[in-house]
């Protein structure tokens, strides 16, 4: 497909948001503003019981201080003040084998969408809220900093060099720019687990990582992980019920998956600088049917039947000021968007109301898309993975998104060279050309020499 040649992905009719994505971002503009007034009301009814108490105080006292000296009396409470925050390289590795070889969909790649959609939100997958993260400060009107990498294996050959190297190994040339971000977010493409027992040999390939990771991969700055893909299930229910316990221990936040629909399809929300986000996950990739989550059976979140995730993402939009979805999707190591498989589902997703919609699965980087007021990034490719025989499975990428309230989000990506498990600074002149080969790649969008990302429209 050339992309000189747009209309195979759609007209790139920037003029303005859909009907339905206006109205969503309406309603969560009123939304936002019902919270900020019930959180102004609490405030004031806190400063007007302290005034109360304090007269009781002083009336029992006899209207004097300390010392002696009679009080000044005031008309007005204590002002309400801000809230407080709470409190060497290793020698080339011998070359692996290549592990990215697709894994077929089998019969989970049946199709059962309809061209219905639901208008409003409904009451199914996502009804139920669970208990909101607060790691960072709050206050009105603030922006997020998030950050996005693609595929992350800590097992297999990369297991190996964490062994060899340790298991802050990866990170060395990335954490700075991880840890700078309020919630940084990355695919996990392994089951984590300590149960033992052979290779199932039901596929190709089947990953596992030693939980031991997990504390070197906090401390390098990520929060939250997407466990809807291809190989969360390698091993079976009890590793995918493990890994969620050991990501958990660790204080890692998981989407995509779960005992229950409800579960799985229902975001996780977390609370930054004044902004709720809401984070979803969704996969488009799984090996058997047996993968996809049942009403009341462990299992992941799946969009071949795009219906739950539109209902869900609607709902989410209501109640969140930023939505996020980390899609796992589209055919392994093609630089272009599958016109179903990604490109239409990531317009469904924006018309619903994501703001931001972030790809994995081709191991390859693919283009970004500004569509109706959101964002696609189609695939981040590998960020920590084993070796293949592609070269362009080596780049690597970090998207950062500052964000503000309703989805207003600038974006800059910066590349990085991983043909080991190590992702390092890209050398200036292949940077060059792999950020005008994205901007070819790229629809509605311009990605210019410095990585940065911006609607050809505005």
């Amino acid at each position: 497909m050339c992309y000189n040649d747009r209309m195979q992905w759609g007209e790139k009719e920037q003029v303005g948001m859909s009907r339905t994505r206006t109205e969503t971002m309406r309603r969560r503009r009123a939304s936002s503003r019902r919270r900020k007034l019930a959180a102004l009301n609490a405030v004031l009814l806190v400063a007007v019981g302290v005034v109360v108490a304090w007269n009781v105080w002083a009336s029992n006292s006899g209207g004097d201080t300390a010392d002696g000296r009679p009080m000044q009396e005031s008309a007005a409470g204590p002002t309400p003040g801000e809230s407080e925050a709470p409190d060497d390289e290793a020698a080339a590795p011998e070359e692996p084998a290549d592990e990215m070889g697709d894994d077929g969909e089998g019969t989970a790649g049946q199709e059962t969408s309809t061209d219905g959609e639901a208008t409003e939100p409904g009451a199914g997958p996502g009804s139920e809220t669970p208990e909101t993260e607060t790691p960072g400060a709050g206050g009105d009107g603030g922006r997020v900093k998030l950050a996005f990498v693609g595929d992350v294996l800590l097992g297999e050959y990369v297991g190996t060099l964490l062994e060899r190297h340790g298991f802050d190994y990866p990170y060395t040339h990335v954490k700075g720019q991880l840890q700078g971000a309020d919630l940084a977010i990355a695919n996990l493409e392994t089951s984590v687990t300590s149960l033992g027992g052979e290779k199932p040999g039901k596929k190709q390939y089947e990953f596992r990582s030693d939980p031991d990771a997990l504390p070197a991969f906090k401390e390098a700055g990520f929060d939250l992980v997407n466990l809807a893909n291809n190989h969360t299930l390698d091993f079976g229910p009890d590793a995918l019920r493990d890994t969620m316990k050991h990501l958990e221990e660790s204080e890692l936040l998981h989407v995509g998956a779960g005992e229950t629909m409800d579960e799985a399809y229902t975001p996780v929300y977390v609370e930054k600088n004044g902004l709720r986000i809401a984070v979803f996950g969704f996969t488009r990739v799984v090996p058997d049917v047996s993968w996809k989550v049942g009403k009341n059976s462990l299992g992941l979140a799946e969009t071949y039947d795009y219906t739950e995730p539109v209902k869900a993402i609607k709902k989410a939009a209501e109640e969140a000021d930023l939505v996020v979805v980390m899609a796992h999707w589209g055919e392994e190591r093609a630089q272009e968007p599958h016109p179903e498989k990604q490109v239409d589902l990531g317009r469904r997703f924006v018309d619903a109301g994501a703001d931001l919609v972030v790809g994995s699965h081709p191991h390859v980087l693919q283009g970004f898309e500004r569509y109706g007021g959101g964002w696609i990034a189609y695939s981040l490719g590998n960020f920590i993975f084993t070796k293949s025989k592609d070269p362009l499975t080596y780049e690597a990428a970090i998207l950062e998104a500052e964000c503000g309230e309703g989805g207003d989000c600038s974006l800059k990506l910066t590349p990085y060279f991983a043909d080991t498990p190590q992702p390092q600074p890209m050398p200036p002149e292949r940077t060059k050309e792999l950020l005008a080969r994205l901007d070819q790649l790229s629809v509605g969008a311009s990605v210019d020499a410095e990585g940065k990302i911006e609607p050809d429209d505005e």
